[in-house]
């Protein structure tokens, strides 16, 4: 068996943590017979890095540190070697994340992750080492970007797919609100005039994460990405008719937005309404911009859970996990798979590349069972950060369409 190594935290199985908490628990060592060593350290590490390739071969890099800090577990007192006899060993550790960490973040051209990395040296021998991660929160509060969150959002795009100078399709898109949380669901009122001979063949609403990733070698660069974390598809409009739809669209387990606490990885949301219109080779919808925190809006008397004090932590104003109802992770459960967009499993769009993106890079295909996991990235040495959700009543109507105007 040799050396074997495990990690076991403190009261905290999902192994995730606020930003300016302390990550605390015991390095396990077993040992099938006693064994001599030099040192048993333990190196935390928070940082990020950014890669992608363009034209041939030419490689981008991006790196940033937030915090590295090293403890020795074991060490010789007065020699230079130690013993440990056969049977499990505790060594205890604790460690403070500084409070300006940004929320852990797995994606196909960037990470933000946080690591443990146990370094056992032993005399004649290369040292063992074992390697994991963990999830760090940044306590993104709603309630900080009042009014702007709370403020109603309002907008109409309009298209005329044909020629002449009779009037053309407007799409308006209304929402009460543009800050959420995990778990919560987005309300949308969607107004479609079709005064048009074309039919419009389908509405669909997709939410967005918008990755935007930074490098310094071999320069400065940067690419942004588009990520779809959820999506509804919404019924037809004929030709000559107007419906008014109310919907919603939830927000599943994500990471929160993260406009300034990594200089090289920036995290934004939007929700994107498209309309698809017959016989009409080109698209045209609205874009709502989106906040989604962790801490929830604390607005018009809603019953959203509070969020009770832990006590893993020094600072009496963070914040506990389990009491918004936060889940292990389940892959499985969270999504029927990542697949790039195009490949077998996604429907295959007509192109839709905004101006401020240089193309779409995955789809994401939430399950039924979608609260339960985040998103994956993948690194051969892969890992899947883990989100907290809440758990809201949808408290709102989910008519399909509650006016109809056709003639």
């Amino acid at each position: 068996m040799g050396v074997q190594v495990d990690v076991e935290y403190n009261e905290n199985a999902n192994g995730a943590f606020y930003a300016g908490e302390y990550v605390s628990g015991k390095v396990v060592i077993t040992l099938d017979k006693p064994k001599v060593f030099n040192d048993i350290t333990l190196q935390i590490v928070g940082a990020s890095k950014t890669k992608w390739s363009k034209g041939l071969g030419l490689q981008f890099r991006g790196k940033e540190e937030y915090f590295d800090t090293m403890v020795f577990l074991a060490r010789p007192t007065e020699e230079d070697q130690f013993t440990l006899e056969v049977g499990t060993h505790y060594f205890d550790f604790e460690c403070e994340i500084p409070e300006n960490c940004p929320t852990s973040f797995e994606s196909k051209h960037g990470r933000i992750r946080y690591t443990l990395k146990v370094v056992i040296s032993r005399p004649g021998k290369p040292n063992q080492t074992q390697k994991s991660a963990f999830t760090v929160l940044n306590v993104l509060d709603l309630n900080t970007f009042t009014p702007s969150v709370l403020e109603s959002f309002s907008k109409e795009k309009s298209a005329k797919p044909q020629q002449g100078f009779g009037p053309g399709i407007s799409l308006k898109v209304d929402i009460t609100h543009t800050g959420f949380i995990p778990g919560e669901n987005i309300p949308v009122t969607l107004t479609l005039d079709n005064p048009t001979d074309l039919n419009v063949d389908k509405l669909k609403m997709t939410l967005n994460l918008l990755a935007t990733y930074k490098s310094a070698v071999p320069e400065e660069a940067e690419r942004k990405k588009i990520l779809h974390i959820n999506s509804s598809k919404i019924s037809a409009v004929g030709k000559k008719c107007k419906r008014i739809f109310s919907e919603h669209i939830k927000i599943p387990a994500t990471p929160p937005t993260c406009l300034y606490l990594s200089n090289i990885i920036k995290i934004e949301y939007e929700l994107d309404i498209v309309a698809t219109i017959a016989n009409f080779r080109g698209l045209f919808g609205v874009k709502v911009p989106l906040i989604v925190g962790i801490v929830p809006l604390h607005r018009y008397g809603r019953n959203i859970p509070s969020i009770r004090l832990t006590n893993n932590t020094k600072d009496t104003n963070r914040y506990s996990l389990d009491s918004v109802g936060f889940y292990p992770m389940n892959i499985d459960d969270r999504f029927d798979g990542i697949t790039e967009e195009g490949e077998e499993g996604e429907e295959e769009l007509p192109p839709y590349v905004p101006d401020t993106c240089d193309q779409v890079d995955v789809a994401v295909k939430p399950s039924s069972s979608f609260l339960n996991g985040v998103l994956r990235n993948r690194h051969k040495d892969d890992f899947t950060p883990k989100y907290p959700i809440f758990h809201l009543p949808l408290d709102f109507p989910n008519d399909s369409f509650k006016d109809k105007q056709c003639k």
